[in-house]
């Protein structure tokens, strides 16, 4: 999908992309892995829990029996993704609006869209004071510290902020509109934003570990 919203119908674009979004999936697994012990150091590595228990219920008493636990746990997992991603969507437009019935109420959307530095990334969004648009400027030092060149580091910071508050899907949606609408000015801005954008770590993302590992890992809850 990631291919497809960044290269467009170009082959050559596609493959581009594809390398390098391949790449940051891949420096992703050690970099999860470092976190983790930088929240959760071993103090004593000796007293690590080596042995892996399974109980027989899980595993099912027979092939059929597996299959259908697993089954059942899998369409657990995949409807709790789809109702977190619901709900902190749902959530995120009501604030949205909200926003926006302030702008009007104080004159600053007709000022917002004229913001040279404001990039829309969905053309069907009602421009004016959004989260996206705050949250550009909140991240665009963060942008800049990442090396984004300086013309684009408030539509870069809109990419992260939109990342973080939403979800890396849509974050990428409208990374391929200001690619294909020519916002982003410089070539390394598009690079960057790939790898920044790369992941799973968003708000909804709280919700859907906490449900979906959670229900795999019932003792690992408050960890998580």
């Amino acid at each position: 999908a990631f291919v497809g919203f960044l290269g467009g119908e170009d082959v050559e674009q596609q493959r581009l992309f594809a390398k390098h979004l391949l790449t940051a999936s891949i420096m992703s697994a050690p970099a999860a892995i470092v976190a983790a012990k930088m929240l959760f150091p071993e103090v004593n590595p000796e007293q690590v829990e080596r042995n892996l228990d399974v109980s027989k219920e899980k595993i099912g008493s027979n092939l059929l029996d597996a299959i259908s636990n697993g089954t059942t746990e899998g369409l657990k997992l995949a409807v709790n993704v789809g109702a977190m991603l619901l709900v902190f969507l749902a959530m995120v437009e009501m604030a949205n609006t909200c926003l926006l019935w302030f702008g009007d109420m104080i004159n600053v959307n007709e000022m917002v869209g004229n913001d040279p530095n404001y990039v829309v990334g969905n053309p069907d969004d009602k421009v004016g004071l959004r989260l996206e648009y705050l949250l550009g400027y909140i991240f665009a030092p963060l942008a800049w510290i990442i090396g984004v060149p300086s013309p684009d580091i408030v539509a870069v910071g809109q990419l992260l902020g939109q990342k973080t508050i939403l979800n890396e899907f849509i974050a990428y949606i409208s990374m391929g509109n200001m690619k294909a609408s020519g916002s982003l000015v410089e070539a390394k801005s598009l690079l960057i934003s790939t790898y920044a954008l790369c992941g799973f770590a968003n708000i909804s993302s709280i919700g859907i570990q906490i449900g979906g590992i959670g229900s795999l890992a019932p003792g690992q809850r408050k960890t998580l």
